[in-house]
């Protein structure tokens, strides 16, 4: 078992919130870094005998700080994050789960960082690039602000509550075999949501114009203030490419008609590589990638076992995941969606669902990991993992 614990509780300051037991100059690392030569060593080491390590397995923490001490526990040991997720509990108490894959001979070390001012995120992001780190993932944080109205109507109360809540993210560094040479380069672009603002527009507008080579990893929402909305881009560099291609990419904003203005790009040789939810608007970020059109079909995750093989079986494969909204303390995202796209002649693929947890008592259930290490054996693949009433992975074949 995963040592478990709390997580300090959070500040939030800025619409980016700061976790503050570890919340350095820099990042939360507690430990120093080794030099290249011993971490691969050790790698050779421990990895010797592959054949007694699970090739993949799963791994749950409660809190975010137990996370990373656990991805760096398995990291020694040549784990390398594929998928993760987080999901359950309020704040300090939410759950995160992992996909980890091993990679013989190779150690990997996870670092992280949050930061208090948005403004200095490239800043600090760039600063873990440059001790070879490069980005991982990144997880929505929320929390409810203190109503010092205690004597407001109850319903005054709780009408103002829908609005004082602060959200980020807390950003998830990878390093592979203790490198010390930065290998990307990170920028946000930021749009505001309100009266009078277009964030479409404006990362649109930062997206054409970025230097070619950049791309966007990451679709992030933040939120400090009663009003103060924001949509954030976050594009990375490969420093090793030293003539990347210039994409075209393009940013959906819509509240109800979503799904057309996306196949409407996707009818130009756009596809769709990320997207999210903040309140009643969805966003997406497509990238002009083909020649020919295609198609996508979204669904609610709630739905998954009842429409996922249905849409499979009407000409689709499963593309991905457009994350829900995460509000004030709540324990998992609203209005989550799986994406699906028109096969377009693709061999057809074989897709497996198993429920990671137990029912009663939600915590991994033997039983399934069991046949989670069965579908591996049989060269399913971890397609993707997402929380819906239950932690689900999805595999391919």
């Amino acid at each position: 078992m995963f040592r478990t614990g709390r997580l300090t509780p959070l500040l939030l300051a800025a619409g980016v919130l700061a976790l503050p037991a570890l919340a350095s100059a820099q990042s939360g690392r507690t430990q120093p870094t080794p030099t290249p030569t011993p971490k691969q060593q050790e790698a050779s080491q421990t990895t010797s005998d592959v054949p007694n390590l699970e090739k993949v397995k799963v791994i749950e923490s409660r809190g975010f700080v137990n996370f990373v001490k656990d991805l760096n526990e398995q990291g020694r040991v040549g784990y390398r994050l594929e998928k993760s997720v987080g999901y359950g509990g309020k704040g300090a108490d939410q759950t995160y789960a992992a996909v980890l894959r091993l990679d013989p001979g190779h150690v990997y070390e996870y670092d992280w960082l949050s930061s208090p001012n948005r403004d200095l995120l490239d800043l600090r992001l760039n600063t873990l690039a440059k001790k070879g780190f490069y980005f991982a993932d990144a997880y929505p944080l929320t929390a409810c602000s203190d109503d010092s109205s205690e004597d407001a109507d109850d319903r005054s109360t709780v009408s103002l509550s829908l609005f004082k809540f602060l959200k980020g993210n807390v950003f998830l560094f990878e390093r592979r075999d203790g490198a010390a040479a930065q290998n990307r380069e990170y920028k946000f672009f930021v749009g505001k949501i309100g009266p009078g603002k277009n964030p479409k527009e404006t990362i649109q507008v930062a997206l054409d114009s970025a230097p070619a080579g950049f791309r966007p990893v990451k679709l992030l929402f933040s939120k400090s203030g009663w009003f103060d909305f924001r949509v954030s881009v976050l594009v990375e560099r490969d420093l090793s490419d030293a003539a990347p291609a210039k994409v075209e990419y393009g940013l959906v904003k819509e509240v109800s008609g979503f799904e057309k203005e996306v196949n409407a790009l996707a009818a130009r040789g756009f596809r769709f590589i990320g997207g999210g939810r903040m309140g009643t608007v969805n966003f997406g970020m497509l990238a002009r990638q083909a020649a020919d059109a295609t198609a996508y079909t979204f669904i609610d995750d709630e739905k998954h076992a009842k429409e996922f093989d249905k849409t499979i079986a009407a000409g689709n494969v499963y593309h991905g995941l457009l994350e829900g909204d995460l509000r004030c303390d709540e324990s998992e995202v609203a209005n989550q969606k799986l994406v699906f796209s028109r096969s377009n002649g693709v061999e057809k693929r074989e897709y497996r669902i198993v429920s990671l947890l137990e029912p009663k008592t939600r915590q991994l259930s033997a039983a399934a990991l069991e046949e989670f290490r069965r579908l591996v054996g049989e060269g399913f693949r971890v397609r993707d993992i997402f929380y819906a009433r239950g932690l689900n992975v999805i595999f391919e074949k």
